[in-house]
């Protein structure tokens, strides 16, 4: 995974899928933590620096798995684009399979760039997912009974802005809201009308 709270999330993700602790049959090692059982973890996240470190330091780490699986090979940057080529060098050396993943991802490039073979390209489908506009000042008219009768602050009299209790809630909004890709909503807009031209997605 290109970033460290999506390699996180997801393991947490998929452990809970199959009713097991993270650590157990799926972890995740990233720079400086891991969460992983020698001899039991089967499915491990890692960071796209993370291996390339691995891997550039100790190639034959790779023994030690039977698949690799890259996503968001898109998402172009040093580190991505290195540790492809790293990838390609130690393909020929060792045994293990390549699975390439990626929303946007261009095949016939990729498949080309890792192998002189025919590989088919495996098409799951697309599902968009509804998504609603919610901006701070909706969040009181939402959930603000749930926290008593405290003021948002839109322009009154002695206001001071989200206070306490609704201040934890309004921050863990926006602290998620900007884990997103593209925090801006007129981003957020963009990218929908441009999806919606002929040809897109």
């Amino acid at each position: 995974q290109p970033r460290r709270i999506a390699c996180i999330s997801l393991a947490n993700r998929v452990a809970s899928c199959i009713g097991e602790k993270l650590g157990d049959t799926i972890g995740y090692k990233i720079s400086g933590d891991s969460c992983v059982r020698p001899g039991r973890t089967k499915l491990v996240y890692v960071t796209t620096g993370y291996l390339l470190q691995v891997l550039v330091n100790n190639p034959e780490a790779i023994k030690g798995y039977s698949h690799l699986i890259l996503d968001e090979v898109h998402e172009r940057d040093v580190d991505s684009d290195l540790l492809s080529l790293v990838v390609k060098l130690q393909m020929s050396g060792y045994s293990f399979k390549l699975v390439i993943m990626s929303a946007t991802l261009q095949g016939d490039l990729f498949t080309r760039y890792f192998s002189d073979k025919k590989i088919k390209t495996i098409f799951v489908g697309v599902k968009r997912y509804p998504v609603e506009i919610l901006h701070i000042e909706q969040l009181w008219d939402r959930y603000g009974a749930r926290y008593g009768n405290y003021d948002m602050g839109r322009g009154g009299e002695g206001t001071k802005g989200i206070q306490a209790p609704f201040a934890g809630p309004a921050a863990r909004v926006i602290r998620d809201a900007e884990r997103c890709f593209g925090t801006s909503g007129y981003e957020a807009e963009g990218w929908e009308e441009e999806d919606k031209k002929p040809g897109k997605g």
